[in-house]
């Protein structure tokens, strides 16, 4: 009788854990020298798997004015000339920042402000780079038209063009690159244009002198730069 009341305790046991199902088993907890199942995670390999097909598939876009206040540095050419600056920049928008900046060149001092507009966003899910495609405008104010080229002896005593400040409207289009850790960079090429006519002066050496029939500087600039800055806030 004993026997039988012990078959019959196994037989409902058995059924029991077939009603529960094979995932019983599974979800029993792993113990040292255990052999895993082919294709079976640890429990931590599992949860880190987890979050990363969460991120990749659930992250919501981060935008460009999620970080607002940037500082930066930028490298450049302006008319085969190289241009350093350092500029503040405020994200207003996703789609729009403002910022301005002073510089130096080989002709003097130059300084403006800028907005900057950003027609096409992507990217940005999870920790991944956002990207953009940018189109700026600024308002520049720079020294220009210095001739700096080293004389010979046959035409020292030709008259040269003294640096002036000119004011420049520029345009540019590029592309932008916001990083997960605050960093952003920039790089575009464009065209300045001057704006008015200033009254050009000429010296001979270190003394005043008429300009004459000379060609003024140009009124058109090509410019090219890189921008990498950071976020503050």
């Amino acid at each position: 009788m004993r026997l039988v009341a012990m078959w019959l305790v196994r037989v409902a046991v058995g059924c029991v854990a077939l009603a529960i199902g094979p995932g019983a088993t599974k979800a029993a907890e792993l113990r040292p020298g255990m052999a895993l199942a082919p294709g079976q995670l640890t429990p931590d390999a599992a949860r880190y798997e987890a979050l990363l097909q969460a991120e990749d598939t659930d992250a919501v876009r981060r935008q460009f004015d999620d970080r607002r206040l940037y500082v930066g540095g930028s490298f450049g050419w302006v008319s085969a000339s190289p241009a350093v600056s350092l500029l503040f920049e405020l994200n207003v928008h996703d789609r729009l920042a403002v910022g301005t900046e002073v510089g130096l060149t080989i002709s003097g001092p130059a300084g403006g402000a800028y907005v900057r507009g950003r027609p096409l966003v992507w990217g940005g899910r999870g920790r991944g780079p956002l990207h953009a495609l940018t189109l700026q405008t600024k308002y520049d104010y720079r020294a220009h038209g210095g001739d700096l080229s080293f004389c010979s002896i046959s035409d020292c005593s030709e008259p040269r063009f003294v640096a002036m400040p000119v004011h420049f409207l520029m345009i540019d289009g590029g592309f932008e690159h916001a990083f997960a850790r605050g960093f952003t960079l920039r790089y575009a090429a464009g065209v300045g244009l001057q704006l008015g006519q200033p009254a050009w002066r000429c010296r001979i050496g270190r003394l005043p002198a008429a300009c004459g029939d000379k060609r003024p500087p140009s009124d058109t600039l090509f410019v090219t730069y890189v921008v990498l800055s950071h976020a503050l806030l």
